[in-house]
């Protein structure tokens, strides 16, 4: 399958000015590998078009970096909006299927990766701050965590996860308890991980999960990846085993071929966590591993940290793992090829309810997403998902970022990290397209929402 614009139905270009003057909206440029880069222009949407000047064959030519094209009307869900934001940008916009901008947030930090739309109309990010440990500042780095009004007022932060020995990375996520779910890299000393059995040049940057209590301002519950790792190359030191007969545990020296080990700590570069309520399951998406490990939230912290308790009995060894079955020494499923973004599909009004959408960045200029069925119900097992659709296209690559949703029409909207937003059909034909640049994610959102409300209701 492939789509051209050329040949579409009708394009519109909505207006997008330079400030050749303004300030950069992200950090500095980085390789394909990491999830940074730089964008040198402020851009300005100056309400361009609305739903009423999208007629057949309009074609609207402006001063403009940023694209909408209608390719085939008839399939295009009009009343979705999109919350989308540069990589690394200072800004956060709310537009609808044409162009208008129904809320610009104005950031007084760089986002260092992720956002979230609040029922209040608040964001909830993680932001680049000044004073971060420079072998933890990876690409998609972050390090404060932050709630952010419709003025751009910082209403609330936490720093502390941001010190010397860890860093808050690319994703976080609000929890129905109200506590926030934050991803965060820990620096473990090269000699000490020589000592466990791991393999270094450099000191290594581990994945760790912990979840914050807003009204607290404390921790309650984290899990570390150091506390369940298994190595299968030297006898006489700790955790020695047979990769594949556990692979509940994860191998820490996995990725010592890797082109980048020895130069950066970033052995896993996890970029992505959702959260399953019905089951108290958190996705954590493992770019460098090309999995997801699915992990018990059900246990106490120190449950947690071993091998036993939890709703699954395993503590927090992983409940399960899919992607790349490489990653435990077998090759019985290997589906992604770098991923990004876990999505469950958690509205049951819309098709594959209970299903995952996820983003494989490929590695032959050719990117997929997935919608995998997962066997849930048989946790722990090292079962492979259901492939139930996947779509890929010529012109769809990004090496880094990305991500998918669905919407309430059942199309599919794609993130595709260098160049914007796709939505496409459950056939596979593609609807509108979205340039707008270089996108963390694009979230897709409706009038009808508490959030989008209190945006309206305080204009």
């Amino acid at each position: 399958m492939s789509a051209g614009c050329m040949n579409g139905r009708f394009t519109t270009v909505f207006a997008v000015f330079f400030m050749m003057l303004s300030y950069p909206l992200a950090g500095c440029l980085v390789d394909a590998d990491d999830d940074t880069e730089e964008v040198k222009i402020d851009l300005i949407d100056n309400d361009a078009t609305d739903e009423d000047n999208v007629t057949e064959n309009s074609n609207i030519s402006l001063i403009s970096t940023e694209t909408i094209d209608f390719i085939d009307y008839d399939t295009v869900e009009m009343d979705a909006l999109v919350l989308i934001a540069s990589n690394g940008g200072k800004e956060i916009k709310l537009t609808n299927k044409t162009g208008h901008v129904l809320h610009t947030w104005e950031l007084q930090y760089e986002l260092g990766n992720d956002f979230q739309l609040l029922p209040n109309g608040d964001i909830l990010g993680i932001f680049k701050p000044n004073n971060v440990n420079e072998n933890l500042s990876h690409g998609g780095f972050g390090g404060s965590v932050q709630i952010i009004g419709l003025d751009g007022e910082v209403k609330w932060k936490f720093d502390e996860l941001n010190n010397g020995t860890m860093l808050p990375h690319h994703d976080v996520e609000l929890l129905p308890n109200g506590n926030i779910l934050v991803m965060v890299w820990e620096l473990l000393n090269c000699s000490d991980a020589i000592d466990l059995g791991i393999d270094c040049q450099s000191d290594i940057s581990y994945e760790s999960l912990y979840e914050i209590n807003t009204t607290e301002n404390n921790i309650v519950w984290n899990w570390r990846s150091i506390d369940h790792y298994i190595q299968d190359r030297y006898p006489n030191k700790s955790n020695f085993g047979n990769i594949t007969s556990n692979a509940q545990k994860i191998d820490f020296n996995f990725n010592v071929n890797h082109p980048k080990h020895g130069l950066s700590g970033d052995i896993m570069h996890a970029n992505g966590i959702d959260y399953d309520e019905d089951n108290d399951l958190i996705y954590l998406s493992v770019n460098f591993y090309s999995e997801v490990w699915v992990i018990d939230h059900s246990t106490t912290i120190e449950q947690s940290s071993n091998q036993t308790g939890g709703n699954y009995g395993i503590g927090g060894d992983l409940v399960y793992r899919f992607g790349n079955s490489n990653a435990y020494q077998s090759n019985d499923s290997v589906i992604f090829e770098k991923n990004h973004y876990p999505n469950l599909i958690e509205d049951i009004n819309k098709l594959g309810n209970g299903n995952m959408l996820i983003f494989s960045n490929g590695n032959n200029n050719i990117s997929t997403v997935f919608e995998l069925s997962l066997p849930v119900s048989e946790y722990p097992t090292l079962m492979p998902p259901e492939i139930v659709w996947n779509y890929s296209n010529a012109e769809l690559y990004s090496g880094k970022l990305s991500g998918a949703e669905r919407g309430r029409n059942n199309n599919t909207y794609i993130a595709e990290g260098d160049y914007g937003v796709w939505e496409v059909t459950q056939n596979g034909d593609v609807a509108w397209k979205y340039n707008h640049g270089a996108t963390w994610r694009a979230y897709i959102h409706y009038l009808d929402e508490p959030g989008v409300q209190s945006i309206l209701d305080n204009q």
